[in-house]
């Protein structure tokens, strides 16, 4: 009995000596970010989608956080269009968050699976998965499922540029909010 409580104790012991992951991304990369989607947002949509083949796309994901954290969150987002089956699969990555004066706070651990369809050019997907972070030198967990609804646009080619919205939540040792969006350029 005396080892389990041990062991309870020092686990806790542990938990409240977490430390935040220093952020990777500046507050120059959330502005730079901004400014990118509201000029590739602006863009046309795509008018005539491709129908075979698949194509790469990198670029950004975040917006505002409320909840628990209040702020804004960015990551980087990686994602492939398969045309022929109007699947849309990748990653959100690197998510930092940063506090309500725009400076950056903590890197969050995990990342977010992305996986959705697309008919003619209307992006509707979802970035599911679980992140890490730290807050009063507790680690906890949440629990995220945020909707993207977006449009393929055209930049100096055919679809090659996806923006839109990212909308949802996370739930479980900490609750969050985001209210954003992303855009990824081929």
């Amino acid at each position: 009995m005396k080892l389990i409580s041990l062991s309870i104790g020092a686990l806790v012991l542990v938990a409240a000596c977490a430390s935040p992951k220093a952020p990777t991304l500046t507050r120059q990369d959330k502005d730079d970010a901004d400014a990118r989607y509201e000029v590739l947002n602006a863009l046309p949509a795509t008018a005539a989608m491709p129908t075979m083949g698949t194509a790469n796309y990198t670029g950004k994901f975040g917006g505002s956080l409320s909840g628990d954290s209040d702020g804004e969150l960015l990551g980087d987002i990686s994602m492939e269009a398969d045309f022929a089956s109007s699947v849309l699969s990748g990653s959100v990555t690197n998510l930092n968050t940063y506090n309500d004066a725009g400076e950056p706070d903590q890197l969050l651990s995990g990342g977010l699976n992305v996986n959705g369809n697309f008919v003619g050019n209307a992006v509707t997907a979802s970035a599911t998965g679980t992140l890490t972070g730290v807050d009063s030198g507790f680690s906890g967990d949440t629990n995220v499922d945020i909707a993207m609804n977006g449009t393929f646009r055209d930049n100096t080619g055919t679809a090659d540029v996806i923006t839109g919205t990212a909308i949802g939540c996370g739930t479980g040792d900490f609750d969050i909010c985001l209210d954003g969006g992303f855009y990824a350029e081929n």
